[in-house]
């Protein structure tokens, strides 16, 4: 199923400079998405969306994480301020895994679920 869909985009998506004399790459689809693996995704991890790139009538698909998790909620990891000094210590002397696995834990932002969990393995 994937490769047919690969090679469907790949019939559909051809490069071609902007309008004018641009070198800009641009990408050009001969038709809207029809299915949801087809449309273009956009969003900054709170709120996303699919857009399916109609010309007459735009379809975009939207999704906001609170309607996963039950509604809003603070997902603020009170963890990563403390953290931060140590965090910039480890990435000056390049000790990047362990930078890597301090701000997995302590930069991330959680669920209200998982703060009590997150805050025993810290500590």
């Amino acid at each position: 199923m994937i490769q047919n869909l690969e090679e469907k985009h790949a019939k559909t998506i051809s490069k071609q400079p902007a309008a004018g004399n641009s070198t800009d790459p641009m990408l050009w689809y001969r038709s809207p998405a029809s299915v949801w693996e087809e449309a273009l995704p956009i969003g900054n991890g709170k709120l996303g969306g699919m857009v399916f790139g109609g010309t007459h009538h735009e379809r975009i698909a939207l999704n906001e994480d609170s309607m996963w998790y039950g509604g809003p909620r603070d997902r603020n990891n009170l963890d990563a301020l403390p953290n931060l000094p140590k965090l910039q210590q480890l990435l000056r002397e390049g000790r990047l895994q362990e930078a890597q696995a301090l701000a997995v834990m302590a930069m991330s932002g959680v669920p209200e679920s998982s703060v009590i969990m997150c805050r025993l393995v810290i500590c």
